[in-house]
């Protein structure tokens, strides 16, 4: 489990809003998606500031990228922990910790999505421009709100419409109509939290020698092992006495939620009907929440005739990426989709959270990252048997 992206993780799919389009702005739009496309490389100095409340996280660095999947991204910020490397070869994708001398590994996307979402939007439209499309469908189109100059840049600001009320999400598209930078504010019941990002020194098309994305990891270098700020008693599981997320025996707030085959998932109806269900956050840019849906996949195989059922959540991902990733591993867990404020109301900061939910609505446990041991006894301790 890890609480923090490497960057940031931005939602890609938002509610309808009330911000109008205009000809204009779509029309850029269309522009930035045409020139990110024609790109077959990009580098380009960075730098992101996250704000949470009264606490912020200043990040920097240089980004190199490359059609189809290649990219070396070097970041560092205010904390040892915050310096680490982002390669991929084509082959494979690693993050390195280098305060640690450790590192993450993974097959690299053939398209370059894994690093996008580890690394931050302007990534991510680099290696897939029809984001910004997706945006535009997921909405009401985009306008265009002024100028603002970002990296050094006199950019447009595009403001994509179809955002909740309390959030607002802009784009800066540069002279060369590249995107150069992003903006995204939104006032949630844990605050206002403002993401800001830009790119300075961009250098498109640049040429990269073969072997520049050959990333070597240092003598020594461990696999990376996650570490938990030790808390007063436990963390997780049935013991009322535990904090951070909502205790147990506390009424589970109610929700209602699009599914990415359409329709909505009204969470009431379904932990009514059923003596105990499993509810997941997850996002599909988190290996370890890729990981638990098969095995509570697999649970749920095993107890929905005794009166279990699952409701995942996702925040960030849009239908097509959540539709696919149920295909392929032939998953039958209900999927809901757009559950940043869902999130919220449950308090989860960090993915995967799982909480099991009673018949009468109320929280019977729940758990920061995924312990199937823990979960099944608590599923069997509810009835479910």
């Amino acid at each position: 489990m890890r609480r923090h992206a490497p960057l940031f993780v931005v939602a890609l799919l938002f509610t309808p809003g009330c911000v109008r389009a205009d000809a204009a702005g779509e029309a850029l739009l269309q522009k930035c998606v045409d020139a990110e496309t024609k790109l077959r490389s990009l580098q380009a100095s960075f730098s992101v500031r996250e704000e949470a409340g009264a606490a912020a996280r200043s990040l920097r660095g240089v980004m190199k990228l490359q059609r189809p999947n290649r990219a070396l991204i070097s970041i560092e910020g205010g904390q040892p922990a915050d310096a680490r490397t982002l390669a991929s070869d084509g082959r494979r994708f690693i993050i390195y910790h280098s305060a640690d001398n450790e590192f993450e590994r993974q097959a690299a996307d053939p398209s370059g999505g894994n690093v996008g979402r580890a690394a931050s939007l302007e990534a991510t439209v680099f290696f897939n421009p029809d984001v910004l499309n997706q945006l535009r469908a997921a909405g009401t189109g985009a306008k265009i709100a002024g100028v603002k100059t970002v990296g050094g840049t006199a950019c447009r600001e595009l403001r994509v419409a179809g955002l909740p009320p309390h959030t607002t999400l802009s784009f800066f598209v540069g002279p060369d109509n590249l995107l150069h930078g992003m903006s995204r504010s939104s006032d949630s019941q844990m605050g206002l939290q403002v993401t800001q990002s830009s790119l300075s020194d961009l250098k498109p098309n640049a040429s990269f020698a073969p072997t520049l994305f050959a990333f070597a990891l240092p003598k020594g270098a461990k696999p990376y092992q996650e570490r938990e700020t030790p808390a007063p008693g436990p963390t997780s599981g049935t013991d009322s006495s535990d904090s951070g997320l909502l205790p147990v025996g506390s009424a589970a707030p109610d929700f209602q939620l699009p599914q990415p085959d359409g329709g909505r998932l009204t969470f009431s109806a379904v932990y009514r009907a059923h003596r105990a269900t499993l509810l997941c956050f997850w996002n599909n840019g988190f290996a370890p929440c890729r990981e638990e849906l098969p095995d509570l996949n697999k649970l749920l195989a095993e107890m929905k005739d005794r009166g279990l059922d699952m409701v995942a959540v996702d925040s960030g991902d849009s239908a097509a990426v959540i539709k696919k990733l149920w295909k392929d591993a032939g998953l039958t867990i209900k999927a809901t989709m757009t559950g940043d404020k869902v999130a919220d109301k449950y308090r989860v900061t960090a993915v995967p959270t799982n909480y099991l939910i009673g018949a009468n609505g109320r929280v019977l446990a729940r758990f920061e990252g995924f312990d199937e041991t823990a979960i099944r006894a608590a599923i069997e301790k509810a009835g479910v048997r």
